[in-house]
């Protein structure tokens, strides 16, 4: 698909930070990639946030790696920031 599509803004699918409490059911685990793309549970759509301005759309999968910020709250806390 992306070989026919090169032009769709496509999810990243390199880094993923599973966001869980350990031992917990499947409904409290999801998964965050840079930018605060994120599934919301497992089996579930990815949600991504994208701007569109004067024409164009904007997504942090457009960004280099390098480029985000991207950390636990506070160091340690199962909360992503970007």
């Amino acid at each position: 698909m992306r070989l026919r599509h090169p032009d769709w803004i496509w999810n990243r699918s390199d880094i993923h930070a599973f966001v869980t409490v350990p031992g917990s059911h499947e409904s409290f685990k999801t998964v965050v990639e840079p930018g605060n793309s994120f599934s919301p549970g497992p089996g579930t759509y990815g949600v991504a946030t994208w701007v569109f301005a004067e024409g164009r759309f904007y997504a942090p999968e457009e960004m280099l790696l390098e480029d985000l910020e991207w950390r636990f709250r506070k160091g340690h806390l199962p909360v992503m920031e970007s």
